[in-house]
């Protein structure tokens, strides 16, 4: 892995997993009981892209903006020697926590319910501000990883093109990932950056009818005037970079245990090799992070398999 210091600014998410076995249903209505067995939180969001860079190798300075809740206890006890994280506390903001339940039943287990926690709010001046003088003040930056779930930092376009401007004087690759799923697409906002990172419905939102081949890609690069790579799932990932493109198979692996998060894993090893335009490690790096339950890492050591 290349020893890099990477900056990361992002909205944060907490991902609990909680996993009971079925042990029957109720008498009185036909509601499923079950045991618990075990409960974990772990980080999400742009954490999780953090916490894949640390797994990785590199050193992360992350930036992020957290609610006034018993949650952001867990942000501060985030202990790696490796990390610098500047947690912005924002009064009166509640944290975005996904509690994700899951079901044994002999020897299957599935996803039963997703509750979601907090709500989707801008951050206020104050906390923005604070986040633009946390951003000009750091040093030694190899790359910058912007990543938008639309939980608060990147709030309107003027606010985006503010940070982007600021963070252009360290004369570095600045990365854009910018989550769609039922949020407005907000890669337009970010415009003129060296690399934006998407998965193929947000490619088709930037580029109606969007295709994985390299006129499609010619197209989306000087529309969001960008290097693009677009993830593809089970078929791979493209990735076009001055004016050429690449193309990474998938890889299979034995089993499948969970695909939440390999976004996020991709993404994190997409911002170590983006420049040597190696999007196979990457592929390879998303498709290990879908073995493990939640947002858990893979170990690095699987990647030479």
């Amino acid at each position: 892995m290349p020893n890099k210091h990477i900056l990361v600014i992002g909205d944060t998410i907490l991902d609990e997993t909680i996993i009971s076995k079925v042990i029957g249903t109720s008498v009185e209505t036909p509601t499923l009981k079950a045991q618990l067995q075990s409960s974990e939180v772990e980080f999400g969001g742009a954490s999780n892209v953090v916490k894949n860079l640390l797994v990785l190798g590199a050193d992360v300075t992350y930036i992020t903006l957290a609610g006034f809740d018993q949650y952001t206890q867990i942000y501060k006890d985030w202990d790696h020697p490796n990390l610098q994280l500047f947690c912005v506390e924002q009064e009166g903001r509640q944290n975005m926590v996904k509690s994700r339940y899951w079901l044994k039943h002999g020897d299957s287990m599935y996803k039963h319910l997703q509750v979601n926690r907090g709500t989707k709010e801008p951050c206020d001046e104050d906390a923005f501000e604070t986040i633009l003088k946390l951003s000009a003040a750091q040093k030694d930056i190899d790359c910058i990883l912007l990543v938008d779930y639309s939980t608060g930092i990147y709030s309107s376009k003027l606010r985006a093109k503010t940070l982007i401007e600021l963070l252009q004087r360290y004369k570095k690759p600045i990365i854009v990932s910018s989550q769609l799923s039922s949020n407005e697409n907000k890669y337009p906002w970010f415009s003129g950056v060296d690399y934006m990172c998407m998965n193929s419905v947000e490619a088709n939102a930037n580029l109606q009818g969007f295709v994985s081949d390299n006129e499609y890609m010619e197209k989306i690069s000087n529309t969001l005037n960008s290097n693009i790579c677009v993830t593809l799932g089970k078929e791979g990932s493209i990735f076009i970079k001055d004016q050429k493109t690449y193309y990474a198979l998938p890889y299979s692996v034995r089993q499948v245990v969970d695909s939440c998060g390999a976004g996020d894993a991709f993404l994190a090893a997409f911002a170590l090799h983006c420049e040597e335009s190696n999007i196979d490690l990457c592929n390879k790096w998303a498709a290990l992070s879908t073995t493990q339950l939640g947002t858990r890492c893979a170990s690095p050591e699987r990647l030479y398999d």
